[in-house]
């Protein structure tokens, strides 16, 4: 218990005066003071007076549906330094003013009502299709808009979604408290390459938005991109604050000189609002942008402000924040935002594999935006120049490629983590489907620089998946229909079949008999390749410097090579692709008897090595169904295979052989539905 007297020293209770004031501690004197003036400063909240500003903020719902989010959000950001504004005292100065404007509201105006630094407003729009939450950060004290945030109405994830706002809208912060006299309002305008660099649309981009958010975390800085400033000219509540701000801004402009292949200049140009001209060159390199970005803020700190009031910043970490703000983008439809923020979080040093991952799939996406039902298959006439963007397919090759170079990538991330495998085949089938069009609509002609370096990275990224294989037919399907548009003659083509052929795909023995099954289909059926991309090959091989090739001659002398090869694989292989390259009767008859013949005659070494019995397995399938050959072989693989309970082959004559046969039609059939009981009991000894 604590009792404060305050009257003169010796002067009675009755004789109390204006004079000096002794405080007298009853009970424990120096404790009692100390918990007295820290509850008097918890009563008034007056954190001013312990050295810290408090900020005060404000967060409004325009909609009923976004309430339980705003909730939320207002719990997250409590849990800092920051003074929430209660939802009562807010609605209440809101319908107040909404009654004296008519049904209007200004926002600025109820910020200064209500003594808030800053206003946080939720509100829905339309995005084309898709329905996006807009968060608009407001500072009260200039009357302008610091920050917008769109993302998809968070229904279930609501925690990570108001940790990610928190997260974004934070720098932002000590801006609140910033008076407009002491504010330095920067319009910065978008960086431009002097040369015109491959990539140097995507740099452009990345350096103007890198450059703003490092400008954030200077206190006084309020820079916002040229753009943008135009894209809030819909804000009415806002627009005349803003307008008055703005007229008065520094205007940053620049470009970004390449002066070897990885080494830039960024040249900034400053113009003051009384028109003197400040200019800072800083010399990096195209992967260190991080480090030009730092360095130019540092040097603009300089020339506005004091240098000692540079602020620290960590690009990884802001690279791991635009990383979740893409995905968020990305969950709510918003590709082109999805891929801006996953590009700068890359050029931020932010390098994890998940990123690599959905920016290489996001590239892909905006690569080709022509879409096509399922199972309609690719249409070249379908596809318009506005579709097709050769700079993001060559840029999802190249973060392949980065992946696939990592030194801690495993088969275990390949195979069976984000599903690499599954990625690498849409990319590559992207891609050449972009070329192709490129070749068959006479795009190639005026745009040959781009087209080749897409075809280069094509081949550098079909010779980087063949040793680790795929799991899924995209990659099979896109090699079997696109290699001739990959290499610029047939004789490549083939060399690329041969290699693949022979490669044991990581151990993927379905995925090369998906390759040979697209090969055989495509060679037959070249008008309606695919079971999964029809009419996708026309024609079956392209004399790409048109030197005057005989193509059908040179796909024989390709199948004739494969036949007479040493290689026990190789001959089978052509044997199988022969079936398909006659395609009178008389001709396929003969094919079909030296198939048979090979088999037969090579019968001992294909039932031990189950890539061998993969590709016989094929041959099996294109022959007559149950005929003098087919029955015996069945038999003989019954009882002497070793392949006999391999888990891939175990059903593979079931399927072929048992499929609704009538086993009183023919001896041969009788022969099958025997063998069957007998191959049915092996494989499943518990049924009844």
């Amino acid at each position: 218990m604590c009792l404060i007297d305050v009257r003169p020293k010796n002067q009675p209770k009755s004789q109390m005066n204006n004079g000096s004031i002794n405080v007298r501690f009853v009970r424990g004197r120096i404790h009692c003071w100390f918990l007295s003036l820290v509850l008097v400063l918890m009563s008034i909240g007056c954190t001013e007076l312990l050295g810290q500003e408090s900020v005060r903020l404000a967060i409004i719902s325009k909609e009923d549906v976004t309430r339980p989010a705003a909730d939320v959000l207002a719990a997250e950001l409590s849990r800092g330094t920051l003074v929430i504004l209660e939802r009562e005292q807010i609605q209440k100065v809101l319908v107040e003013q909404s009654r004296s404007l008519g049904g209007q509201q200004d926002y600025v105006k109820a910020g200064e009502i209500l003594g808030a630094d800053g206003i946080i407003i939720l509100q829905m729009l339309q995005r084309g299709t898709n329905s996006v939450l807009n968060a608009r950060l407001i500072a009260i004290k200039p009357g302008v808009v610091l920050d917008v945030l769109q993302t998809e109405l968070p229904t279930k994830g609501v925690k990570e979604w108001s940790s990610l706002i928190a997260t974004r809208f934070s720098p932002f912060w000590p801006k609140l408290k910033v008076l407009p006299k002491d504010a330095l309002p920067i319009s910065v305008l978008h960086l431009r390459s002097s040369l015109k660099m491959r990539d140097s649309e995507r740099v452009e981009r990345e350096m103007t938005s890198l450059l703003v958010a490092r400008l954030v975390y200077e206190r006084s800085f309020f820079a916002l991109e040229r753009e943008k400033l135009s894209a809030l000219a819909w804000e009415k509540d806002l627009s005349a604050g803003q307008s008055n701000f703005w007229t008065g801004a520094y205007v940053l402009d620049g470009e970004i000189a390449e002066n070897s292949t990885n080494s830039i200049s960024l040249r900034l140009r400053l113009e003051s609002p009384g028109g003197a001209i400040s200019n800072v060159t800083i010399d990096g390199t195209k992967t260190g942008i991080a480090a030009v970005v730092d360095q130019a803020a540092k040097e603009l700190v300089r020339l506005l402000g004091k240098p000692e009031n540079i602020q620290s910043w960590q690009p990884v970490e802001e690279g791991k924040r635009f990383f979740a703000e893409a995905m968020s983008a990305s969950r709510a439809g918003l590709v082109d935002e999805a891929l801006a923020a996953a590009e700068s979080a890359h050029a931020l040093g932010y390098k994890e594999k998940a990123l690599l991952y959905h920016l290489a799939r996001l590239n892909a996406e905006s690569a080709l935006t022509t879409y096509f039902q399922p199972n309609e298959g690719f249409k070249v006439k379908k596809v318009r120049e506005s579709d097709v963007n050769i700079d993001h397919a060559v840029r999802s090759l190249d973060l392949l490629h980065e992946y696939l170079e990592l030194k801690h990538n495993s088969d275990q991330d390949w195979r069976n983590g984000i599903r690499w495998e599954g990625l690498a085949g849409s990319l590559v089938l992207t891609s050449s489907r972009i070329v192709r069009w490129a070749w068959e609509e006479g795009f190639y002609a005026s745009h040959r620089d781009e087209v080749e370096l897409l075809r280069e990275r094509l081949r550098e990224a079909v010779a980087s998946i063949l040793p680790r294989g795929t799991n899924l037919t995209d990659f099979d399907a896109a090699m079997a229909a696109y290699a001739p548009y990959w290499y610029d003659n047939p004789v490549e083509v083939f060399q690329c079949y041969r290699k693949a052929l022979r490669s044991d795909y990581g151990g993927y023995i379905y995925s090369i008999a998906w390759l040979r099954h697209h090969l055989t289909e495509a060679r037959d059926k070249p008008a309606t390749f695919g079971s999964h991309d029809s009419a996708l090959r026309t024609p079956w091989l392209i004399d790409w410097r048109k030197d005057g090739i005989d193509l059908d001659e040179t796909w024989k002398n390709f199948v004739n090579g494969m036949i007479a090869s040493t290689n026990l694989n190789e001959h089978l292989d052509g044997r199988l692709l022969d079936l398909f390259t006659a395609h009178d009767p008389a001709t396929n008859s003969g094919a079909f008897k030296r198939a048979e013949e090979s088999l037969w005659s090579h019968r001992q070494l294909i039932i031990t090595n189950r890539f061998t019995f993969g590709i016989a397995e094929q041959i099996i399938y294109s022959l007559p169904l149950i005929n003098d050959f087919s029955v015996p072989f069945f038999e003989y693989f019954l009882h002497e295979s070793t392949l006999f309970n391999d888990g891939y082959f175990n059903t593979m004559f079931a399927w072929r052989f048992d499929g609704g046969q009538n086993p009183k039609s023919t001896e041969n059939a009788k022969r099958i539905f025997a063998a069957m009981q007998i191959y049915k009991r092996h494989l499943w000894p518990d049924a009844p």
